[in-house]
């Protein structure tokens, strides 16, 4: 005879005003998936840590603490007469508490996600090692991931790093401008690893870029760079580049998606010319189809703010040579 229930939170039982919606946690049988998408759940650790509250006793023979089903999205809820913490399936969920299906739907696209980059994050792999292209990511990231200041518990305030001291955290003793390119270099290889993972593969060009930025970031060193840096500002500093609207004609070294963040969000390109100036300005929107290393020829108005850089302005008659 199958026993009648008859806890606080039976069907039969369940009082909805006793109970608040904290978050929808996921409790699938892939134990390394519910680690990246658990943040819900450590945060839902945190409240209880911070506030007392106890797992309450579950009297049902599956995870549903109400039905007993079996669950592997549930709400996490507040009992507040006994401060317990209990989980609801997305049907019992609706006893005690209505509207968060979009809760429970976004939860399920994280998990979605989460599966689908994991299998693009494979296939790179094994792309990367079709291509013969090593490289170390961990470094990379390293790199890449320099912070801007460092936070201080006592002042509870955060200290900003100068550029001569981030530059020092990236690469010890190398010029400040070298070491903020190398941090560029890691930067351009996550995003297109990113892009990788994302879409599956590359073009031929993308190829031939990216083997070009392992190399250079793999093989980086001060010396030889502080060298070449001092023989290309020489040369640079032999072609006349005056400020006005002129022809731009070379190749496109990087592209920025716009940052929804910005007031006036665009999207940006820098171009190298064959004699090593660059420019960096908007993206033409007759270049829609451009990518890395495509040669485009434009006119625009040029503002010169170093030797070897400028900035362009308002781009007309973009063509892909």
């Amino acid at each position: 005879m199958r026993n009648k229930r008859s806890d606080i939170h039976s069907p039969k039982s369940i009082e909805p005003r006793d109970y608040g919606f904290i978050t929808v946690v996921y409790d699938g049988s892939d134990a390394e998936l519910t680690l990246e998408v658990g943040d819900n759940k450590r945060m839902l650790w945190n409240l209880m840590e911070t506030n007392g509250w106890k797992h309450g006793k579950n009297y049902s023979a599956g995870s549903c603490y109400c039905c007993g089903a079996r669950a592997n999205y549930r709400g996490a809820f507040l009992h507040t007469p006994t401060d317990e913490v209990v989980y609801f399936g997305e049907a019992c969920m609706a006893k005690v508490e209505t509207g968060r299906k979009s809760v429970f739907d976004a939860m399920r696209k994280r998990v979605k996600n989460a599966r689908e980059y994991r299998r693009g994050k494979a296939k790179a792999a094994a792309t990367l090692q079709d291509l013969s292209i090593s490289i170390d990511m961990k470094e990379v990231d390293r790199v890449r991931s320099i912070p801007s200041g460092r936070y201080s518990e006592e002042d509870q305030v955060t200290f900003y790093y100068s550029r001569e001291e981030m530059a020092e955290l990236i690469a010890p003793g190398v010029p400040t401008h070298l070491a903020f390119r190398h941090k560029d270099t890691a930067r351009t290889i996550t995003d297109m690893m990113n892009n990788l993972v994302k879409y599956g593969s590359w073009s031929e060009k993308q190829i031939k870029y990216f083997r070009f930025l392992v190399e250079s970031f793999t093989n980086f060193d001060s010396d030889s760079l502080a060298k070449g840096e001092a023989a290309r500002k020489e040369d640079l500093a032999k072609v006349t580049v005056e400020d006005g609207r002129q022809v731009v004609d070379g190749k496109i070294k990087s592209i920025k998606e716009p940052d929804s963040y910005d007031r006036f969000p665009s999207r940006k390109m820098l171009v190298v010319r064959e004699d090593g100036w660059k420019f960096w300005g908007t993206f033409p929107s007759a270049l829609s189809g451009a990518e890395v290393g495509d040669a485009v020829s434009f006119s625009a108005t040029i503002t010169v703010k170093e030797t070897g850089f400028g900035f362009f302005s308002r781009p007309t008659k973009a063509t892909m040579v």
